[in-house]
């Protein structure tokens, strides 16, 4: 790989970041709060303690819940106690597949992060633990792309106060 290029931060209309060297847009990133009553638990006869204000973050924004669900659209993650994520573009279907089977090898949790088609490519999300040395949790956005001469890394790393961060050991 090639030296990694950052780029200022681009909001695009409608969906997500853009990735000016691929020209595409990373599908937007949704936080949801969902709230189950008991009242909801037993109309459904679901086992399990009511939720209080479960947080998630997702890019499918047809995910569905039961309960109620407080959905926003946002760059980075609002929550401090929340893992940092990772989204990133996939050349391939087949590469994005490739990727979470070889997280899942490695990982100590579950990955059933689904993998995401849009019109600008295919995309995954998943959770990393956030460093100590961090300023908080952040999204990193990224994506590889080729020039004439290799091939490179696009990263962008959104703050846990939604601003681009541009110097950071990951």
């Amino acid at each position: 790989m090639g030296e990694v290029i950052r780029f200022p931060l681009q909001h695009a209309r409608e969906r997500g970041l853009m990735c000016p060297p691929l020209k595409i847009h990373f599908p937007a990133l949704y936080r949801t709060v969902q709230t189950v009553t008991q009242a909801d638990l037993d109309a459904l006869k679901a086992p399990g303690p009511p939720l209080n204000g479960f947080v998630d973050y997702a890019i499918n924004p047809n995910l569905s819940y039961f309960g109620h669900v407080e959905r926003q659209r946002t760059t980075h993650v609002i929550d401090p106690r929340f893992d940092s994520l990772v989204l990133r573009h996939h050349a391939q279907s087949e590469l994005a597949i490739a990727y979470l089977t070889a997280l899942s090898d490695v990982a100590t949790e579950e990955i059933d992060n689904p993998v995401i088609g849009t019109d600008s490519g295919t995309f995954t999300l998943v959770r990393r633990p956030t460093r100590k040395t961090w300023p908080g949790p952040l999204v990193i956005y990224k994506a590889e792309f080729k020039t004439a001469e290799d091939e490179r890394d696009w990263t962008l790393i959104i703050g846990p106060d939604g601003q681009e961060i541009c110097e950071l050991d990951l």
